[in-house]
């Protein structure tokens, strides 16, 4: 009896230590709904499209972050295929869409190429000597770059998960012009990056059937991000 009470004594005091580490847990762990732009592949307009953020969503096509948008209903069987970059949007004239964001698009030729962009680029055909969009292009941003840890989880390296905490938030529609300006840019130096870093993405795919806990860290090439300015 007398060993109970201690531990449920222990367990009392240990409480408001702890509180924040539980909390940050499941503030990382929580699904949220953000809307994110849809480049179409059918070459309609440009829309904004609720999406889930998940932990669960992460695994597809791979955890390289902690929660990510769920593309499984837009990229379906050729999910595999997903790549992303990042972008920087600065001075932008609403300011409400200065921030970073991630675009995640497919290269999988068994999905129709996207002619939203194939008429954006004025292409009347798809390009020889470079890959290209197929399906559709999905624009999301992220809010901050990482969450900030408690000060315990920052001490012991074994208490918090091991990859980036990436939070995200609503795109704005009248932010269309500083996404087509990037992926002009993208289209010209971007695909490069990606070919050449197409042995880091199957380092990640093959993790997909370990446990999230289980998993170790993966580094990050720095040439896989493309980091542009929007003006």
């Amino acid at each position: 009896m007398h060993r109970v009470q201690s531990q449920s004594l222990l367990r009392a005091s240990d409480w408001p230590k702890h509180k924040a580490v539980c909390k940050y847990i499941q503030s990382c762990r929580q699904t949220t709904r953000h809307d994110a732009m849809i480049l179409p592949a059918n070459g309609g307009p440009a829309h904004l499209r609720k999406l889930s953020f998940s932990v669960d969503a992460a695994c597809f096509p791979s955890a390289v972050t902690l929660r990510a948008p769920d593309l499984r209903d837009i990229f379906g069987p050729e999910l595999q295929e997903t790549r992303y970059h990042c972008i920087e949007a600065k001075d932008q004239p609403n300011a409400d869409n200065d921030g970073e964001y991630m675009m995640f698009y497919n290269m999988s030729t068994r999905l129709p190429p996207n002619k939203y962009l194939l008429y954006f680029l004025r292409l009347d055909e798809l390009p020889e000597d470079r890959p290209f969009w197929h399906g559709d292009v999905v624009i999301v941003k992220t809010y901050d770059r990482y969450l900030h840890r408690p000060k315990d989880l920052q001490k012991s390296g074994a208490a918090f998960p091991p990859l980036p905490e990436v939070d995200f938030m609503d795109v704005r529609m009248d932010f269309l012009p500083g996404v087509q300006n990037w992926m002009g840019k993208f289209y010209d130096v971007g695909f490069q990056d990606a070919v050449k870093n197409t042995a880091l993405v199957e380092k990640l795919k093959r993790r997909d059937d370990t446990p999230l806990r289980q998993r170790k860290p993966v580094p990050v090439d720095n040439d896989r991000r493309l980091e542009d300015e929007v003006e």
